[in-house]
């Protein structure tokens, strides 16, 4: 049910709340830019539509997370089950051993990890199936160990599954780019 104040609002309006904050009111539910929807792919010929956040696990669960998945290979330390509220536990999407130990959070090697971690998950496709089967529609959370905030497999994972990951990959030997020209030949002028 709408707002009294707000029923005369059609399908998308954008508004700011009482803190400032833009919002979105959009068939009956609030949002704001950060929890836009993301388009994970089709099930049976109709389009999912997801928001997809990314939260750690030692910050309290809430109702607003929605689904609550996993990503990491290890349970993080310190956590219970049944406080950690875990609906899904995707291991097998999370980054190899390797792949996260040359890591170990390091700025300068994001692109790279980027890089190499989705080349695994497209490596993963049973995993990745299996995943975007959990999200189900409405918000999911991914849920993360790492200290680390913004840099991590959640941020990179979020990214894939938005679409993002597939655009920016380098082309796989199959596909080879050769070389690229910026415009029509020049003469030379020898």
């Amino acid at each position: 049910m709408k707002p009294p104040e707000l029923r005369s609002i059609a399908v998308s309006h954008v508004l700011f709340d009482f803190f400032g904050t833009l919002v979105e009111y959009s068939r009956g539910s609030w949002r704001t830019p950060s929890d836009a929807a993301a388009h994970t792919g089709s099930r049976d010929g109709k389009q999912v539509s997801v928001s997809i956040r990314t939260k750690r696990i030692y910050e309290p669960a809430a109702r607003s997370d929605g689904r609550r998945i996993l990503i990491d290979r290890l349970w993080p330390r310190g956590v219970s089950k049944g406080a950690a509220r875990i609906d899904y536990w995707a291991r097998p999407v999370a980054p190899s051993d390797e792949l996260r130990r040359w890591y170990r959070h390091d700025p300068a090697k994001w692109d790279e990890f980027r890089r190499r971690y989705f080349a695994e998950l497209d490596a993963k496709g049973d995993g990745i199936e299996a995943l975007r089967e959990q999200l189900g529609k409405g918000t999911v959370t991914l849920v993360f160990g790492s200290k680390e905030v913004e840099l991590n497999n959640a941020t990179a994972l979020k990214e894939y599954l938005e679409g993002a990951g597939r655009r920016r990959r380098e082309p796989t030997p199959a596909t080879p780019a050769g070389p690229r020209r910026k415009g029509p030949a020049k003469p030379d002028r020898s």
